[in-house]
């Protein structure tokens, strides 16, 4: 047998697989498509969540006695004992048609609370589960902004709200997206949850597990007038957006005669001539109890009373108080649009690069949505501003007539931009370290050893990301790489020695090791830190101007 010259030996180095949480969301279906629990639907266009949705059951009976109406349907597919919203048209009386909260008895049984008796009914019509109505709205929404961002629709179940929040807990302790890595599939990063998800108490217990810094979870609420105090301040993965409210204009303030609660529902009794109508906000002032006070949302209403739905008993209403003024009438957002869709495209669309850099999301355009009112309600959206929230509005100050995201911020009160930055130096953090540290146990020509050397060369891997989110706009100073002890970074820092720029420093292999005696045995090396800020935009300049009557000479 020859004898070769020469001897090759060959070995490999692989980039990283692109770490793609951030650009992976989900729209919640309750119950709305026909996939089984768990399931993430991708959707790229409208027409592909069509073929999913769960379809609408025909209803072969209807008859109401004390308070309330039973239908008799084909199979429902509701959990017995389950109460879920549900659209019922078709039938005879259009007081029926529309969205109720129906409780599963039977297989085949639906019933519901109506107070009066509409009459025998003779066209029963169809009834179908509400969450095929919002996930309509919602991914129509999502692609008028655009069709090349998709999005997945994740069902989990067709029960009620806490049943169904219960069920997404449960996926998210499985699909923890702090175990999130490239090529795996069931993680999304941002979650747009149904619009009756909002204040209930089960989903504000499950959006407390996941405030913590390592989470990587945000969830897109739509609030209202009425709940969106539920959400606080510490409530960092949290957006909440109020949609265009539908106001009614009146004219003068409306003294309110006599005001009652009963069976979830407060009655007011008003002046003959009522003005505001079904559906529309308005705000009560001097009530006793307090707890009254404030935007409510008219449920009925007849020419002499309105009515509002208030779920505990508040007590004896002493005083029935004001119905403030409201000069301004606003139609409201229609049914087939879900305004926070367009926000979780702008987030998801995001792919920050050298060319694609990220920009603030707040006024970032919009598209197919309906923006909030402006007129007379200064004072309403600036405190909606302060609270943490968002609102759809319009460039009008500078001339453009586009509708806008107006906020652009967690709960927190902080810019989402600033934790998604954080988010993307923690994901390419680990995802450049751990790759760099897999690639260099595979190199026979430089390998990665646990010594100084290798302490700067992954601490250069660390600056790289730095480097590479300062170019993409997400931190704002370059970094500068440093070697030090504890406490000479402290002493620096302290002293403003760094400023401009992101502090990245490794302490130096042999202080660290005297100070961690067991770490070098156990090949763990905790002496990386960096010190950065996130890239921020303008929400508001101000300019001082002087106006005077001297003459320049």
């Amino acid at each position: 047998m020859a004898t070769n010259l020469v001897v090759i030996k060959e070995s490999q180095v692989v980039a990283p697989a692109p770490n793609t949480l951030q650009q992976t969301g989900a729209i919640i279906s309750q119950g709305g498509t026909v996939t089984s629990l768990y399931t993430g639907s991708l959707i790229t266009q409208p027409s592909d969540l069509t073929p999913l949705l769960t379809p609408a059951v025909a209803v072969s009976a209807a008859s109401w006695a004390s308070g309330v109406m039973t239908l008799t349907t084909s199979a429902h597919g509701i959990p017995v004992g389950q109460s879920v919203l549900m659209d019922w048209a078709g039938a005879n009386f259009s007081v029926l048609n529309q969205t109720w909260l129906m409780t599963a008895t039977t297989t085949t049984a639906l019933t519901f609370s109506l107070v009066t008796n509409p009459g025998t009914v003779t066209t029963y019509g169809t009834v179908t589960n509400h969450s095929v109505a919002q996930l309509v709205a919602a991914v129509t929404t999502f692609f008028s902004m655009g069709y090349y961002q998709s999005i997945y629709v994740l069902e989990v179940g067709a029960n009620g709200d806490t049943a169904a929040i219960a069920s997404l807990s449960a996926y998210l302790t499985l699909f923890p997206n702090s175990a999130y890595k490239p090529g795996l599939t069931g993680y999304y990063y941002l979650y747009v949850v149904p619009k009756s998800w909002d204040g209930n108490a089960a989903f504000l217990t499950l959006s407390a597990a996941y405030q913590n810094l390592t989470s990587l979870t945000y969830f897109a609420v739509t609030t209202t007038l009425g709940t969106y105090t539920n959400y606080t301040s510490l409530m960092r993965n949290i957006l909440w957006m109020i949609e265009s409210p539908q106001f009614s204009a009146v004219p003068a303030s409306v003294t309110v005669a006599s005001a009652s609660w009963a069976a979830g529902i407060v009655t007011l009794t008003v002046p003959a001539g009522n003005l505001i109508a079904a559906g529309s906000w308005f705000q009560l002032s001097g009530v006793t109890p307090t707890s009254l006070n404030g935007w409510q949302k008219a449920v009925t209403v007849t020419s002499t009373s309105i009515s509002f739905a208030v779920a505990a008993n508040p007590g004896t209403i002493s005083a029935p108080g004001t119905i403030l003024a409201s000069y301004f009438a606003n139609t409201g957002v229609p049914t087939t649009e879900f305004s926070m869709a367009s926000m979780a495209w702008i987030i998801l669309q995001w792919l920050p690069s050298d060319t694609n850099k990220v920009p603030q999301l707040e006024y970032t355009f919009t598209y197919g949505v309906t923006p909030f009112p402006q007129a007379g309600q200064s004072a309403l959206l600036t405190t909606i501003q302060a609270a943490g929230g968002n609102y759809i509005g319009t460039g009008a100050e500078g001339g453009i007539s586009n509708t806008m995201i107006v906020g652009g911020q967690t709960a927190d009160g902080n810019s989402f931009n600033y934790w998604y930055a954080a988010d993307w130096c923690k994901i390419q953090g680990d995802l450049q370290l751990a790759n760099a540290i897999i690639n260099g146990s595979n190199d026979p020509v430089n390998p990665l050893y646990y010594n100084q050397n290798g302490i700067n060369s992954l601490e250069a891997v660390l600056a790289g990301v730095f480097s590479q989110a300062a170019i993409f706009g997400l931190v704002l100073f370059p970094p500068k790489q440093l070697g030090l002890t504890s406490a000479q970074l402290l002493a620096g820092l302290d002293a403003g020695t760094w400023q401009g720029y992101t502090v990245v420093n490794a302490i130096p292999f042999v202080p660290y090791s005297q100070s961690n005696p067991g770490d070098y045995r156990n090949r763990v090396y905790k002496g990386f830190s960096a010190q950065f800020t996130p890239q921020l935009g303008f929400d508001q300049i101000q300019i001082n101007f002087i106006v005077s009557s001297f003459v320049a000479l």
